[in-house]
């Protein structure tokens, strides 16, 4: 087995400290690092070694009699620790970060228009790439998948890291940067990203299964339900009413300001005529500057922060005249409900015991969202969040950790699914078990990997010799996303 490890392209083998060589892949943003310690004698630096120094580019790869070597880490060292180790050798502590962290080199400052997620990412590449005008931006979109149409928004200073985790978390996507540079953007359980239990075990971590438990050791389960929310309350938005609402007034002699029962929503559904001639609708700037006051003929001016309606100086209607607007109104400070009622329905059955009425349990965990800067047009976006809070927090958190030197190639993003009979763990999806109603049939677990930790290590190859041994600890939960 070949083992390469270097450090701005020259071999660096000789001088590692194998035991000290930790690989942990992370997802989206968090990326890929790396940390070791090589040893390197006084008297080769600096004519025949060079020491290692932050940016220098470090690569690690195993060649496991495979047509081609696995690569294990590619990235740059972040930061050096120099300290002697004897009196004639040095030690050098480094970490290194992946690519990943070089997507934010230029924050963003535009403005998008409704598209689909994978437009998006690919436009604000774009974006970068022309902000450096012409110095290199050296990541490719060809793996960024289309995903769903995403509402139109403006960045103000936003890095790309942050906006390819909302697209995300959206689309219920995953996304990474690889050792070549190139952004992927998935769905989370896409074909393609079965783990490797799928080559022998049908993607399936069965805990009974005395087959998988040869490849798969020091298995942890845990289960956490202090952050159970199954009952959510979103409050303090604003929505545009459906229906538009008539107001008639009768100009009075040197009057601009007109108070309006309700704020309009916007100037765009909002019309005005004065004795039946339309004025052109524009929002009041509330600026007090004279030139605002005496405005523009032909326009009528809505405000939503005093609920009114003012006609400029110049062009006021006369004593008499009949004014009539028609508008949307914002109905502030709105609260919607959301629940889980299978969820409330689980915890009441796990939470009471016995028979008294005091040992009984309503199942219910409320919660409540204030969202005071939220304007929407229709309920959808405040039911879609809704939605997704009960998705991520109306079950019990689910994890777990297992460690593998055989069964190799896990990655961040992956998933797999686990089970144990009721005579063992007794682990099954409790959502759609209490969904479905069928008392017979208990489903496996989704499991997404968050993290997989690898370390190396020398041990004998049975012949004489050596070879070098990665153990991979993976880490994973039942939720796509953790904060």
């Amino acid at each position: 087995m070949a083992f390469t490890f270097t450090i701005d392209g020259y071999d660096r083998n000789d001088y590692l400290i194998l035991s000290s060589l930790e690989v942990t892949e992370g997802s989206g943003p968090h990326g890929d690092t790396c940390s070791f310690v090589i040893e390197i004698p006084n008297a080769l630096v600096p004519d025949t070694v060079d020491r290692p120094t932050s940016g220098n580019p470090v690569e690690i790869t195993i060649d496991k009699n495979l047509p081609t070597e696995v690569v294990h880490f590619k990235g740059i060292v972040a930061e050096v620790t120099e300290e002697p180790f004897n009196p004639d050798v040095t030690r050098y502590s480094c970490s290194c970060t992946d690519y990943t962290r070089w997507l934010d080199r230029v924050l963003i400052t535009t403005e998008r228009p409704a598209e689909l997620a994978g437009d998006r990412i690919k436009a604000l590449v774009t974006w970068i790439l022309n902000e450096l005008e012409g110095a290199p931006f050296p990541f490719g979109t060809s793996h960024v998948e289309n995903g769903y149409t995403v509402e139109a928004e403006s960045y103000d200073y936003v890095t790309l890291s942050s906006i390819l985790s909302s697209l995300a978390e959206t689309c219920i996507y995953h996304w990474y940067v690889d050792f070549d540079k190139e952004i992927y953007f998935y769905e989370i359980e896409s074909a393609d990203n079965v783990s490797p239990l799928d080559t022998s075990y049908s993607n399936i971590l069965d805990l009974d299964d005395s087959d998988t438990n040869l490849v798969i050791g020091d298995i942890v389960i845990s289960e956490d339900s202090t952050q159970i929310k199954n009952r959510i309350y979103i409050k303090g938005y604003s929505e545009k009413d459906s229906n538009a609402r008539p107001e008639t007034h009768t100009a009075e002699a040197d009057k601009s300001f007109y108070k309006l029962f309700q704020a309009p929503w916007d100037a765009e559904s909002t019309t005005v005529t004065v004795d039946g001639t339309p004025r052109t609708v524009v929002i009041d700037p509330l600026d007090g500057a004279q030139v605002t006051l005496d405005g523009k003929e032909g326009l009528a001016y809505i405000c939503t922060f005093n609920m009114g309606l003012r006609f400029p100086l110049t062009d006021l209607p006369t004593a008499g005249q009949a004014i009539a607007i028609t508008y949307h109104s914002e109905l502030p400070d709105r609260i919607s409900m959301f629940e889980d009622k299978a969820s409330i329905d689980f915890f009441a059955d796990r939470e009471s015991y016995g028979t008294a009425s005091v040992n009984q349990s309503s199942g219910v965990h409320s919660f409540m969202v204030s969202v005071p800067n939220v304007k929407v047009t229709s309920i959808d976006p405040i039911e879609a969040m809704g939605e997704y809070l009960l998705a991520r927090y109306a079950w019990p958190l689910r994890s777990g950790s297992f460690t593998t030197y055989s069964l190799t190639g896990w990655k961040s993003g992956q998933y797999f699914n686990l089970t144990s009979d009721s005579a063992h763990r007794d682990i099954y999806d409790y959502e759609s078990y209490w969904k479905s109603g069928d008392d017979e049939t208990k489903n496996p677990v989704v499991m997404y990997v968050h993290q997989v930790r690898k370390t190396f290590q020398v041990v004998s190859d049975g012949a004489g010799g050596t070879e070098e041994l990665v153990r991979e600890e993976v880490e994973f939960s039942n939720q796509p996303y953790l904060s």
